[in-house]
């Protein structure tokens, strides 16, 4: 029985040690980050980044991840935003009509109006924490673009011979390049 719970021990050792080995190999920073130098559409140049410019490049990308996440919950309620606008805009259309003899306010109307824009402000003061941690860490990010341009002012010296209309990142995760314009590329100058 002891042999038993030897050997599910040491397999349950091995499963463990080899799928962190595969989390520790997925997740290694230090492994192909190149970038490419693109022009017309055509790589004029491709070359590994040293430990500096990956270094600042990943600290880019962690805060432009982080800020991100910050955006998505205003992103969420940027419609229900854009109803109440327009509820509010429409309400004061009809429950003021001016022409050019008389000026016509309807009271009801306009006591709708008051109800919305309260509801809008409560609603509002619901989200102010989402604004506020958006704005803070907005200024976390001006404080990383000066590592972005450490890792910009590297990558140009590199370029200094080199002739391009802009730059692709390739991480350990995208084996390939998208030399054309589409969305899915990271242009960085």
């Amino acid at each position: 029985m002891k042999s038993f719970n030897k050997n599910i021990i040491l397999t349950a050792a091995l499963i463990a040690s080899t799928y962190t080995a595969l989390i520790w190999a997925a997740t290694d920073t230090n492994n192909n980050y190149q970038f490419v130098a693109v022009k017309n559409c055509k790589v004029v140049m491709q070359k590994e980044m040293n430990s500096e410019q990956r270094e600042a490049y990943l600290a880019f990308k962690q805060q432009e991840h982080k800020m991100h996440e910050l955006e998505l919950p205003i992103q969420d309620i940027e419609i229900e935003i854009q109803q109440y606008s327009d509820q509010i805009e429409s309400l004061v259309k009809l429950a003021i009509v001016d022409n050019e003899d008389s000026l016509y306010i309807d009271k009801s109307l306009l006591s709708k109006h008051e109800d919305i824009a309260n509801e809008f402000s409560e609603f509002m003061s619901e989200y102010q924490t989402s604004f506020d941690a958006l704005g803070e860490h907005g200024q976390v990010i001006v404080q990383y673009a000066e590592t972005f341009e450490t890792f910009e002012t590297t990558i140009e010296a590199d370029l200094e011979n080199v002739e391009y209309d802009h730059i692709e990142i390739i991480s350990p995760n995208d084996s390939t390049i998208n030399s054309c314009y589409n969305n899915t590329l990271e242009a960085l100058m």
